[in-house]
């Protein structure tokens, strides 16, 4: 086994910690101990995740392959923010000035540009799974520059940020489980439509669940019903367009 696949396996192993300590957190108590403590190991787990997938990254430039190093340092720019927002939001949680400083404009600038180059890289290669993660990029860049412009609109402003942050990495978590360790043991859910399919899915019970999630933690809150409805309207508009192009 080389260094690449090494790096590979290992980081699916780190993906199976991720996946458990997400449940975990997820069904506990809300606040509680072994929420804030599986949250904690969820969050190591991502860091683990993101310095795994930043030697992969290196192994790519290394091997000439481009495109492949550029896709990884997309996704590791959607995994750092959710990683980092969902750590801030609690951490600054009393202050939306320091949350919203310069680490916080970054990376919502990040996702935006991300989910430009994505589809760029959609107009040229034609694959689908660029054009559909695109929307992670556009939905977290304009929800968190719309806190910067606008501030905060309800008491529990850190909250949404939280839950937007959790839904990105729902998505994040289970699509790379899905496609890499399932899809190690299934090949054919590495091809491009099936690979596709497995994102719009995913991404899109990431939506439900964040819905879900702000009306029962949230209440209908006109600007979560409009952050909502915005989100929700470019991924269906993302997968109208993905299935209206015949794909190299």
């Amino acid at each position: 086994m080389d260094v690449y696949s090494f790096v590979r396996t290992l980081h699916v192993l780190v993906g199976v910690v991720t996946l458990t300590s997400f449940w975990i957190a997820a069904l506990a108590k809300k606040g509680g101990v072994l929420h804030r403590r599986a949250g904690g190991t969820y969050l190591v787990s991502l860091l683990g995740i993101l310095v795994t997938a930043g030697l992969m990254l290196v192994g790519e430039v290394g091997r000439g392959r481009a495109p492949a190093a550029a896709w990884i340092g997309i996704l590791i720019i959607f995994i750092g923010t959710s990683a980092w927002l969902a750590w801030s939001s609690i951490r600054q949680q009393h202050s939306v000035a320091l949350l919203t400083g310069g680490v916080y404009k970054v990376l919502a600038s990040l996702n935006l540009v991300a989910g430009v180059l994505m589809v760029g890289l959609f107009a040229v290669t034609g694959f689908p799974l660029v054009l559909i993660l695109s929307s992670v990029g556009f939905a977290m860049g304009l929800a968190m520059w719309r806190l910067v412009l606008r501030g905060p609109t309800h008491p529990r402003w850190w909250l949404e940020q939280h839950m937007n942050a959790a839904a990105v990495n729902f998505a994040a978590t289970h699509d790379s489980f899905l496609s890499l360790a399932v899809g190690s043991v299934i090949p054919v859910l590495r091809e491009p439509w099936p690979r596709a399919l497995i994102a719009a899915s995913v991404l899109s019970l990431a939506l439900v669940l964040r819905i879900w999630m702000g009306r029962r933690h949230l209440g209908a809150h006109p600007s979560y019903a409009s952050s909502a409805t915005s989100q929700y309207t470019l991924t269906a508009l993302l997968a109208v367009v993905s299935r209206s192009i015949n794909w190299r």
